[in-house]
């Protein structure tokens, strides 16, 4: 029989997944002691502000964009064109039966594969441009995502490494004097203190400046993916309709044309 052997660190983690969420992985962290937990400082309201306007923003594009996004389509373009223009009236029977006519079958058949030829094309160019603009959206998100967590990893580190260094300072190892007739002692003890204190948090501050850059640059690259896409996907719905109604309007024309030629 073979004994089975069970570490405490295999217990410890048993059920577990094994590729951990952020947000667990945020829990843990800022309960550890000796200040992990990110420090609240100036950094605070201007990231956080940062961070909720890019959510709202980017679940604002995604309603533009619609629901499938993987290939988002803006049906406002649509609704303001039919609004504008109308919609196209009906094939009424009898102008039914004349295009099914035995004299214009041939003309109505030719005409209507010229017709599909230019719409699956411009029904294709559309779909490349639907496509690209979701995978755009998609991966500016993702992007922005990784630069939230890096930032907030800096605020942590940051934090951890201010922490350890005023902590450092508090306890330096070597008892403090306090023969009252050595008061330049007293001066010397919190001026060397305060000095650690001041280049630690210099060096906090000018790390989350770097930090609070790279975020600010990662929010204006997901605003312009994201405006680019929609403005982009705008474009290629506008050119859609306008295809369609060129295509109609070719299709329509020729067809007025051959029944002034035919006999019905």
């Amino acid at each position: 029989m073979v004994e089975k052997r069970h570490s405490k660190a295999h217990e410890a983690f048993a059920g577990e997944e094994l590729v951990p969420s952020a947000e667990r992985e945020d829990a843990v962290l800022e309960r550890l002691p000796g200040g992990l937990a990110p420090l609240k400082t100036i950094h605070d309201d201007l990231a956080l502000e940062l961070l909720d306007l890019a959510e709202r923003q980017v679940e604002e594009a995604r309603k533009k964009l619609g629901s499938k996004s993987s290939k988002p389509r803006l049906k406002r373009i649509e609704e303001m064109f039919v609004k504008r223009a109308g919609r196209a009236p009906p094939v009424e029977d009898d102008l039914e039966r004349a295009l099914r006519s035995g004299g214009m079958v041939s003309h109505v058949a030719t005409l209507d594969g010229a017709f599909d030829h230019v719409l699956a094309t411009g029904l294709n160019t559309f779909d490349k441009a639907s496509v690209q603009s979701g995978a755009a959206v998609q991966s500016a998100y993702d992007d922005w995502t990784m630069a939230a967590r890096i930032y907030k990893s800096e605020m942590r580190a940051g934090s951890a490494v201010l922490y350890a260094a005023i902590e450092a300072a508090d306890h330096p190892g070597q008892p403090m004097s306090y023969d009252s007739q050595l008061k330049v002692e007293q001066q010397l003890d919190h001026y060397t203190k305060s000095d650690k204190i001041g280049a630690a948090m210099l060096t906090y501050e000018r790390r989350m400046q770097q930090a609070g850059a790279d975020l600010a640059h990662a929010y204006g690259v997901l605003m312009a993916a994201l405006y680019g896409a929609v403005n982009t996907l705008a474009v290629a719905e506008a050119t859609l309709i306008a295809v369609n109604q060129t295509a109609n309007k070719t299709y329509w024309t020729n067809v007025q044309s051959a029944m002034s030629q035919v006999r019905i």
